[in-house]
């Protein structure tokens, strides 16, 4: 079947966050699930100085008080469902991200797959950084999709929550975009250590059932785990570039590719997909046309770009078809990984 097609679960949606009312309203007080914020400050650096303190006074958050923010899209149904993570990359912190993956979340929960966007926006590059930046922060937009994959875990073995048993934990895809797109690669990596590799008193004790993890047009090697280059081991990897990007100039999800190695005996496959006509930003609807900034994006040959509905369509049918044969093995969309013909 055409997986860019809508499937035939009826779909709904919510919301789970800190419950503050600034800076987003999506997360507050009409929130449908109330989190609790994580402590990120091991993973963080430059949260410091005039900028840091603007970042604090924005987003009402410290390095020490991340919040756990999401939108969930569910199938109608009593489950247990496969649930997806997505995650976006950096771009202004304030033209927020997050919402730009709404499609690929109804689209998923429409075949039975519950699917959620992360809101990870106050770790990205902001107006005030104009004295210092962040750095280092891909791990930490790692660690925190470990954090939300604990959120639920513990609501789906709570027998008050909302979700209770309707999650498969031992079926979980993550998708990146850009800087999420290594940071997917770096979450599987975390997700086996039993600690931080650059601070072995960060005790770790994740262990999900991680299946399979797409890369957007990511970067790579912004951060190296232990001083080596981010290893991915036994799962699905696939990355998809276009050739009209104007941020991420090169296909650097072909290195990461080459790193996935698979030593156990069940059946794994690694693919990649240089898709012609294809800019950074048409893959998330919050970015769209514009891979850089103005004034610089009036240099931009964007009459060359393909269409947004094509970029969309190409995203549908590979991420569907990713997490379907990543899922459920078998689902008979590996040949479209063999040869996009």
């Amino acid at each position: 079947a055409d997986p860019s097609l809508p499937g035939s679960y009826q779909v709904d949606s919510l919301t789970y966050g800190w419950g503050k009312k600034k800076p987003r309203p999506l997360f507050g007080p009409g929130v449908d699930i109330l989190t609790s914020a994580v402590d990120g400050s091991s993973f963080l650096d430059g949260w410091d100085k005039l900028s840091g303190k603007l970042r604090c006074h924005y987003w009402k958050m410290g390095p020490d008080s991340l919040a756990l923010k999401g939108e969930v899209w569910y199938p109608q149904g009593a489950g247990p469902f496969p649930l997806v993570l997505m995650v976006h990359g950096n771009h202004l912190d304030r033209d927020y991200s997050d919402p730009g993956y709404a499609y690929l979340g109804r689209h998923f929960a429409s075949h039975g797959i519950i699917a959620l966007t992360v809101d990870e926006n106050f770790l990205n590059g902001a107006w005030s950084d104009f004295s210092s930046g962040l750095e280092t922060e891909t791990d930490c937009r790692a660690w925190l999709l470990l954090k939300h994959l604990e959120l639920w875990r513990e609501w789906n073995s709570s027998d008050s929550s909302f979700f209770f048993e309707k999650v498969d934990m031992d079926r979980i895809v993550l998708i990146g975009h850009s800087r999420g797109g290594e940071a997917v690669s770096v979450a599987a990596c975390f997700n086996e250590l039993p600690f931080y590799p650059d601070n072995a008193k960060q005790l770790f004790d994740f262990n999900f059932g991680i299946r399979g993890i797409a890369a957007i047009a990511p970067v790579d090697g912004q951060y190296w785990p232990g001083g080596i280059a981010t290893p991915v081991d036994n799962v699905n990897y696939f990355t998809i570039h276009g050739s009209m990007d104007g941020d991420a100039r090169s296909f650097d999800g072909q290195r990461q590719m080459r790193r996935v190695r698979f030593t156990d005996s069940s059946y794994h496959f690694a693919a990649g997909l240089y898709l012609h006509g294809a800019n950074h930003g048409q893959f998330n609807q919050s970015w769209g046309l514009f891979d850089n900034g103005y004034p610089e994006n009036m240099l931009l040959n964007r009459r060359a770009i393909i269409p947004v509905e094509q970029q969309e369509k190409v995203a549908l049918v590979y991420l569907t078809s990713f997490v379907k044969e990543s899922i459920f093995p078998g689902s008979g969309y590996l040949s479209l990984f063999r040869d996009y013909r």
